[in-house]
């Protein structure tokens, strides 16, 4: 069973809570499937726990439907969100002297952190342009890459740079034959 890292859990509480408040938690909480651990995560959530995969996408597109439209569009921000939540404090000092590059090195690197199932790969396509390509996934799903898609953006913007630039190729979790993403930026 695919399993994320709680932090991603956390992240995504922390993003309803500080855009639309408790009662928009409540909401989405009270539309997830799993009943017992939606009533866990109403006060806390265990950064270091490891849950299911499955909670942490019906948890993402219940948000999108419940204090967003449904269509996908909140994805990418609340996946930026998670990078400001991440990378804040004592990474945001270490992420400003990075180089864009090395920001995707440490991505990759960082991947079995937060997912216990496959790898990202980055490739580089020029000094300002990288691929990106989840392998290996236990469960592909569109939200996923969304959602990594809107971290990698947001990462490389902390990183010091302008213009960024996103596009998902393509999907495992729309019939495709691998889930890549395009990251491209100014210096």
């Amino acid at each position: 069973m695919v399993q994320v890292k709680g932090t991603l859990i956390a992240a995504k509480r922390q993003y309803v809570l500080q855009h639309h408040g408790l009662d928009a938690l409540r909401k989405v909480l009270a539309q997830l499937k799993d009943r017992e651990t939606a009533k866990r995560l109403e006060s806390v959530v265990l950064k270091s726990a490891w849950y299911p995969f499955d909670l942490w996408i019906d948890l993402t597109q219940t948000i999108d439907r419940v204090v967003g439209y449904g269509d996908g569009r909140l994805l990418r921000p609340m996946a930026k969100q998670t990078a400001d939540d991440d990378l804040s404090s004592v990474y945001k000092v270490y992420f400003k002297q990075m180089q864009p590059m090395h920001v995707f090195d440490q991505a990759a690197q960082l991947w079995s952190g937060y997912y216990n199932s496959g790898s990202l790969q980055i490739t580089k396509l020029g000094p300002t342009s990288v691929e990106m390509e989840i392998v290996g996934f236990g469960s592909p799903n569109w939200v996923h890459c969304e959602s990594a898609l809107g971290w990698a953006e947001r990462s490389v913007q902390l990183a010091g740079t302008k213009d960024v630039q996103t596009e998902h190729i393509e999907c495992r979790g729309r019939g495709g034959s691998r889930c890549r993403m395009r990251v491209s930026w100014k210096q």
